[in-house]
């Protein structure tokens, strides 16, 4: 009696997977899994000029997120870049750069406080690096606010949780503010280390207004590859481009992670 049970039992789990696969691959899928650390090659054009270390933790409600051996965007190669971002929404609490002992520059959010058509995240951005008269901005922005090394798990976020449509975001980057356009492309062939994977291309795209022409133009700020390592379940960028000049343009590819 019992085999002929087991026999059905066997065939309705068959049955799901076979007419329910989406339903089953979002639900072992959408978790969140970032690699403890990623070390990136740090490309400008072609040239090697240097090798970073990106680390992630979490504590209780927060990631924390460090990176080292990096110059560019106002950061010294020596010094210690990190971040901090809420673990439930996936907002920036903190953002800052460390000197030696001495704190240099901090993005931190200060509360929320409702500002009409400018929303309710409000910011305080501190310029610490001249003693003698540091200067402090504030901050508010309807969309959420990302710096440089909050954004590669931010998106990666995004991407994971498969939130494809389009959002806003307001990148902090080089004591600028910039309200950008994030689009995603999924399932993109993508070669890396001399084989082809497939990626999401997630592009931050910034618009403004020609001067000259009156025309809105758009310029393409960062791009984001991001990998899904299927054995390993983590999710994270595994090549990320951002130029906001001729000066500032660097390209980040992972060399090794885990």
């Amino acid at each position: 009696m019992l085999k002929p049970i087991i026999f059905l039992i066997v065939h309705i789990i068959i049955g799901l997977v076979i007419i329910c696969p989406n339903q089953l691959y979002s639900k072992t899928t959408n978790k969140f899994k970032y690699p403890s650390q990623i070390v990136y090659k740090i490309l400008k054009g072609k040239n090697i000029v240097g090798s970073s270390v990106y680390t992630f933790s979490k504590k209780g409600f927060v990631y924390y997120l460090t990176i080292s051996r990096f110059k560019g965007f106002g950061v010294n190669v020596h010094d210690k870049w990190s971040a901090e971002i809420n673990t439930k929404n996936f907002s920036l609490i903190r953002s800052s750069v460390t000197r030696g002992n001495r704190i240099i520059e901090e993005l931190k959010f200060k509360e929320n406080e409702e500002r009409g058509f400018l929303g309710q995240s409000v910011f305080l951005h501190k310029d610490l690096k001249n003693n003698t008269s540091p200067t402090m901005t504030q901050l508010a922005s309807p969309y959420r606010v990302i710096d440089v090394l909050s954004s590669f798990v931010v998106l990666t976020q995004k991407v994971s949780a498969q939130k494809h449509d389009d959002e806003r975001f307001n990148l902090f980057v080089n004591q600028t503010s910039y309200i950008v356009e994030c689009s995603v492309k999924p399932d993109i062939p993508y070669k890396y280390k001399n084989k082809k994977i497939q990626v999401s291309k997630v592009t931050l795209k910034y618009m403004f207004e020609n001067k000259n022409t009156k025309k809105t133009e758009s310029v393409d700020l960062a791009t984001f590859y991001i990998y899904l390592d299927q054995k390993q379940g983590y999710s994270f960028p595994i090549c990320v481009m951002i130029e906001l000049d001729s000066n500032n343009q660097y390209r980040f590819v992972a060399d090794k992670y885990l």
